[in-house]
Order: C-alpha cells, then structure tokens, then sequence
C-alpha cells in the first residue's frame, strides 16, 4: 500500500469506529409509565466495558390501535438499535435537532433477543406461544388450528370456566376451545 492509501484506511477505519449499529445489552431499570429503560451495553470497545445508556424507549410489538405488551424486568436481554439521526426531535417533539449520527445517545430498545444462556428452555417451533419462559403458562395457537391454554378461559360478560375442560367446547359458533388435559 502506498502511504496515501495508508492513510485513507487509517481515516476511514477510525471514522467507522465511531459508528454504533446494533449492540446486545441487558436492562438496568425500566420505567413502565414512559416505557423507557436504562440500558447495559453487553459488549466491551476496545476492553472498555461502555458506560449505561439511561432512557431508551423499549419496543412493543404494535400498530395505531393495537399493542402486545411484554412484562420488562432487571436482566432483560435485547439489542440496543442506534438511530442514523438525533431522535431528540421525535422522541420529546423538541424543535433543535443535532447533527449526531449512530451515536449511544439517540438508541432504541427492542427486547427478546438471546444469548445461547438466556435461551428459553424447551421452547416449541409451532404456531404462536404467548408463554412464561418457564412454560408453566400459556397460550399457544398450534398450526394445525387448535388452541392451548394452562390455566382458566374468561369470557368478559358472559362466563367463566373455573374447571379443566377435556373436550371441546362452543363458546360462540365459530370458535372453538380446547385446553391440554
């Protein structure tokens, strides 16, 4: 290499370095009121372990009028998301925006991604699982149609099945409920 093309790696390597992207990291706190966490980054830049990230608004699953909402507890895995942009602007409908670019500052929080030691255990790769990590508790529509819970079905307004139901059972003409013996 020449020292000109020396040099322009040397630049672009050190302008690289300062460019965040997406970093595992595990929640310290969380504020459920401004669904915002502090935030540990999991991984060390250049042996240095980097600093908490404080009021990092989490991600729940959603659209306009809709949201699945997950319990945040201390030690929740994630993966912190760096913005291209200052998300002051968005984030607290403030005026100025900085010119900061994929900075630790302006992050996001999206939860349930895994180390292989915080992989839940005995988890099934069929159909759609609203469950406990321990899988004592569960929803669990499979592919084939049926639909599995561990614990009692209340209707709003109508009934409440407060015994184990072994067989199906109609609750409205086109739904049809069937709970694991």
């Amino acid at each position: 290499m020449t020292e000109l093309e020396e040099a322009i790696v040397a630049v672009v390597t050190n302008h690289i370095k300062k460019i965040y992207t997406d970093i595992p990291a595990k929640v310290v706190s969380y504020d459920a009121k401004k669904q915002q966490a502090t935030l540990q980054p999991l991984i060390k830049i250049d042996g240095v372990k980097l600093n908490p990230i404080p009021a990092v608004p989490v991600q729940h699953i959603g659209g306009l009028g809709w949201t699945v909402a997950i319990q945040i507890d201390k030690g929740t895995e994630g993966i912190i998301k760096c913005c291209m942009r200052d998300i002051g602007t968005w984030l607290h409908n403030s005026k100025k925006q900085t010119n900061r670019k994929f900075s630790l500052t302006d992050t996001t929080f999206s939860p349930g991604y895994r180390s292989e030691e915080g992989a839940i255990p005995n988890l099934e790769n069929n159909g759609i699982q609203l469950r406990s990590n321990d899988g004592k508790n569960y929803v669990w529509l499979k592919n084939d149609g049926d639909l599995y819970t561990s614990g009692n079905i209340h209707c709003k307004n109508q009934s409440v099945v407060t015994e184990r139901v072994t067989q199906k059972v109609k609750f409205y003409p086109v739904l049809v409920i069937r709970t694991l013996i």
